[in-house]
C-alpha cells in the first residue's frame, strides 16, 4: 500500500515540475537550482563556521552541491534517476519513521544542501515548513536572498571586485557600500585614492591603501551617509542606495 502511494506521489511531483519548467519558461523566472561550487566560487569569502543544528525553512533552500541537476529550484525531482531514492524516503514519511537531520551549508539567507536532498524534496512536496539541518555557515559580505540567481553574481561581480580590492569587508566587517548600478564603483575607488593621495600630503609619506581605505570609510563616506540618514534621504530618493546617495 505504502509502494502504491508513493509510487503516485513521485509521478505527481514529477507532474508538477513539467508544469512548473512551462510556467517559468513562459515568465521568464529562474527555476535552476542554484549548483554550489560555482556559486561559491563567486563569492568573497571571510572565512566558516559550524552553527548546530536548527530548523531551517525549505523555501530559503535553493541550491546542492551535487545533485542540482536532479531537481528544480522548488526540489521538485526532475530525473527519473532520482525515484527510488525518491520513493523510500516518502515511505519513510509515510510510516513516521523519524529521519536524521539533513545538512546544509549556509551563505547569506539561503541555504545549499550538503546531504538530504531527497529528504528535502519529499519534505517539501508533502507540504512541511521546515526541516531539521545541521548548518554550516559561510561568511561573506555579499547579501543573498532566496531569489537569487547566478546572474545576479555577474551583475554583482564589480561590488565583489570593489570589496577585494578595499578588503573594506574586513577592514570594517560593518561596512556596506553597495551602488544599484555597478558600474560606478570605479568613482568610489577613485574617491579612495583621491582621498590616500590628500592624507600622504598631510602627513608628508605614502600612505598604505588600507589605512587609506579605512580613513575614507571611517572620515568621509561614513559621516556623509549618517547625515543622509539624519535627513531621511533614501525615503525621497526611492530605489536609490546610500551609496548612490553618498556620490
Amino acid at each position: 500500500m505504502l509502494d502504491q502511494v508513493s509510487q503516485q506521489d513521485f509521478q505527481r511531483a514529477m507532474t508538477r515540475a513539467t508544469w512548473r519548467r512551462i510556467l517559468t519558461w513562459l515568465t521568464g523566472a529562474d527555476n535552476q537550482l542554484l549548483p554550489y561550487d560555482e556559486f561559491r566560487a563567486r563569492l568573497p569569502v571571510r572565512g566558516q563556521h559550524y552553527i548546530g543544528m536548527r530548523q531551517v525553512p525549505i523555501e530559503k533552500i535553493v541550491g546542492s552541491m551535487g545533485r542540482y541537476n536532479d531537481f528544480d529550484r522548488a526540489f521538485l525531482p526532475i530525473q527519473k534517476r532520482t525515484k527510488e531514492r525518491w520513493i523510500s524516503i516518502d515511505q519513510a514519511h509515510l510510516a513516521d519513521v523519524h529521519l536524521p537531520p539533513v545538512e546544509l551549508i549556509k551563505i547569506g539567507e539561503i541555504y545549499f544542501v550538503k546531504d538530504g536532498n531527497h529528504r528535502v524534496s519529499v519534505a517539501r512536496e508533502r507540504g512541511q515548513l521546515e526541516i531539521d539541518a545541521y548548518i554550516t555557515e559561510i561568511d561573506t559580505p555579499i547579501k543573498l536572498s532566496p531569489d537569487i540567481k547566478i546572474d545576479d553574481l555577474e551583475r554583482q561581480k564589480k561590488q565583489i571586485d570593489f570589496l577585494l580590492e578595499t578588503n573594506l569587508n574586513n577592514l570594517r566587517p560593518d561596512a556596506e557600500v553597495t551602488r544599484s548600478d555597478p558600474e560606478l564603483y570605479s568613482y568610489v575607488l577613485e574617491h579612495i585614492n583621491t582621498h590616500r593621495w590628500y592624507l600622504g600630503l598631510e602627513h608628508d609619506h605614502p600612505i598604505e591603501y588600507e589605512r587609506a581605505v579605512a580613513s575614507w570609510y571611517d572620515h568621509v563616506y561614513l559621516p556623509l551617509v549618517e547625515e543622509i540618514r539624519r535627513q531621511d534621504l533614501p525615503r525621497a530618493f526611492p530605489g536609490s542606495t546610500e551609496a548612490d546617495l553618498y556620490l
